[in-house]
This record gives C-alpha cells, sequence and structure tokens, in this order.
C-alpha cells in the first residue's frame, strides 16, 4: 500500500490481516467478530463508491435457505463517537467475481444500528440465499477515512416455509417434495420434477417398461431444445448417475409433488 494514500499512516511495519486476501477469508457464523484493517490491501471492489480501498474477507455457508443479515454496527463508534472507521460492506459469491450486495452507511432509521451516536456510518446488507450457498463478505472503508478496527455483526433468519428435502425450494411449490431439485427441472412437463420421476412413459407407476426406455437412452446427451427426460439429474447427459437414481425410483410412482396433489 502507497503511504501517501492512507489517512492513517501508522499501518508501517504492521503485518498485514490474516484474512487480507479473498482466498483467506475466515469463516464465520452467526455472531459478532472484531477485525482490523490496518496494513490490509485492497483484493477486491464493489459498487458502492469509494471502492478499490483496503479489505478483510470472511466466508459464510447458508446452513438453509434463508436471509442472510451483516452489519457493522457499532465500528464508527469504536474509540469514541464517530472516532473509528467509516464502512462500506459488500456480499460476493463464492469465487468472490459477481458482487450479491453492496451498502456504505445503513439506511436512515433501519433498527439494525438504532443506537449509533453521531453520524451514520456503519454498513448493513442483506441476502436472500439457499442451502449451502457461499458467500464471501468484504470490509472495507471509505476513501480517505481512518483504516482501524471494525466490528462484523452476521445474522441468518432461515426461511419459515418447510422444505423437507432442503434443497432450497419450500415444499408448497417443490416438483419433488421429499427428493432434492433445487433447480425444478421437469424436461417431459408432467409437474414431476426429474429427479423423483422415473416413469418415462407416463402410466403414473416406475417399473420395467420405463427400465427398456431408460436403456435406450443411456449414452445420449440432454440439450436444449430437446432436452432428454431420462437426464434425472439434469446435468445434459444420460450416464450410470442417472441409472443410480432411476434404479432408486423403481417400484414407485412420481413424486410426491406439490403443483400435482
Amino acid at each position: 500500500m502507497d503511504p501517501s494514500n492512507d489517512s492513517d499512516p501508522d499501518w508501517q511495519g504492521v503485518v498485514a490481516p490474516a484474512n487480507d486476501d479473498r482466498n483467506q477469508s475466515f469463516g464465520v457464523d452467526q455472531g459478532q467478530y472484531p477485525g482490523v484493517l490496518t496494513a490490509a490491501t485492497a483484493d477486491g471492489t464493489s459498487s458502492c463508491p469509494a471502492n478499490g480501498q483496503p479489505d478483510i474477507w470472511y466466508q459464510f455457508t447458508a446452513p438453509m435457505a434463508g436471509v442472510l443479515q451483516v452489519d457493522t454496527c457499532g465500528t464508527n463508534d469504536l474509540g469514541g463517537v464517530d472516532a473509528g472507521t467509516d464502512t462500506v460492506l459488500s456480499l460476493h459469491s463464492g469465487d468472490g467475481l459477481t458482487e450479491l450486495g453492496c451498502n456504505d452507511d445503513s439506511p436512515f432509521g433501519f433498527p439494525v444500528c438504532a443506537a449509533t451516536s453521531g453520524d451514520r456510518r456503519d454498513s448493513y446488507v442483506e441476502l436472500p440465499v439457499v442451502q449451502d450457498q457461499e458467500v464471501l463478505i468484504r470490509v472495507t472503508r471509505w476513501a480517505g477515512t481512518p483504516t482501524k478496527n471494525i466490528l462484523l455483526n452476521v445474522a441468518f433468519e432461515p426461511d419459515s416455509a418447510p422444505d423437507s428435502d432442503e434443497d432450497g425450494v419450500p415444499d408448497s411449490s417443490d416438483n419433488c417434495t421429499l427428493v432434492a431439485n433445487p433447480s425444478q427441472c421437469d424436461y417431459d412437463g408432467d409437474g414431476f420434477g426429474n429427479h423423483c420421476d422415473g416413469d418415462l412413459n407416463n402410466n403414473t407407476f416406475t417399473n420395467s417398461q420405463d427400465f427398456v426406455l431408460f436403456r435406450a437412452q443411456l449414452g445420449q446427451p440432454s440439450v436444449d431444445p430437446t432436452y432428454n427426460q431420462a437426464d434425472l439429474n439434469c446435468n445434459g447427459f444420460v450416464n450410470s448417475q442417472d441409472f443410480v437414481l432411476f434404479r432408486g425410483l423403481l417400484g414407485s410412482p412420481p413424486g410426491p409433488s406439490a403443483p400435482i396433489p
């Protein structure tokens, strides 16, 4: 970092924080995490103004579908009213390449930072997520303001709607309520998702007749616009993975599916 661009030159000789780079992000769960921007370098940008400043990184993995809530409330008052860091907060995809949300100053009257004294300089972002989604959290500062300690607060609100197979799709609209089918692919359009539908001849049961049809499709592609109904895992090809799924469906009707009572 060029000290001429830093309003707090005391960083010299200080080791960069361990989570200075996105590939060294600290894993976090719900709770509060102190951090330090001193001696950090810039490893990312965001759509918020004054981006490209020194940053540190955290990583959150959603335990189920819900809403991730991240803020830096209390940071701007660390050391006294308005004596702390003016933060900029952004959320990114697991590889850090796609921005998912950004905030500089939390909205007026927003309850999460209601206790802030002095100027409103803490940040807040929330993001709907699905189960097992990885989110990188980037904390930086407004250009020209002190580079000091920060407080990162992480909360998670799970979806209230039941999701029996935990694929991020509520049971009320899931075309495979008991088998994970996150993409909701349904190549024959019968209302039953591929992952729970081995009934290739649509006679309401998965049996030897369907096995004959399935075997004839092994090795075949499944691409737009003629997706292959036998591509049960919807990966673009009918192969041994689909055979394992098909074998588990033998002897059963398709579904259950919310769109088909």
